[in-house]
Formats: C-alpha cells, sequence, structure tokens
C-alpha cells in the first residue's frame, strides 16, 4: 500500500494544499480556523504525511498544529 502525501505551499495569509499526484486540497486561511480545516481535510483523504515549506517561520503555527493533531509531517 502506498502513502498518500500531501505537499503545503506556506505564504504570509494563505496555505494551499496538493496531493503529490496534483489534485488540489485547497486553499486555506494561515490561522488556526484555516488550519483545522487543512487538518480535516488531509484526515478525509487520509494522509499519511504532510510536507511543508519551510518559510522563515510562517509554517510554525501549521507545523504545531499538525503536531498536536497527531499528524506526520515533513519539511
Amino acid at each position: 500500500m502506498n502513502e498518500i502525501l500531501c505537499g503545503v505551499d506556506v505564504a504570509k495569509h494563505a496555505l494551499v494544499a496538493a496531493l503529490e499526484d496534483g489534485r488540489q486540497l485547497g486553499c486555506f486561511a494561515n490561522d488556526a480556523e484555516g488550519i483545522g480545516g487543512l487538518i480535516a481535510v488531509l484526515q478525509a483523504c487520509a494522509v499519511g504525511l504532510t510536507v511543508v515549506e519551510a518559510t522563515g517561520g510562517l509554517e510554525r503555527r501549521l507545523v504545531l498544529l499538525l503536531a498536536e493533531a497527531g499528524r506526520r509531517r515533513g519539511s
């Protein structure tokens, strides 16, 4: 069984998530509410690993909330 991977492009106000096959999961606000929505989509899609762009600290809240939700992540 192959693990489903998701990449997240991080910007000051937005997070854009896509699966490794190119399917877009959506654009989410880079705040607690938006990240909660992203985490719900990751769980619904059975994503195994989320790869987060390192962007000078803009990714910190996302990484923290992914960890709190028990989601695997890489950068």
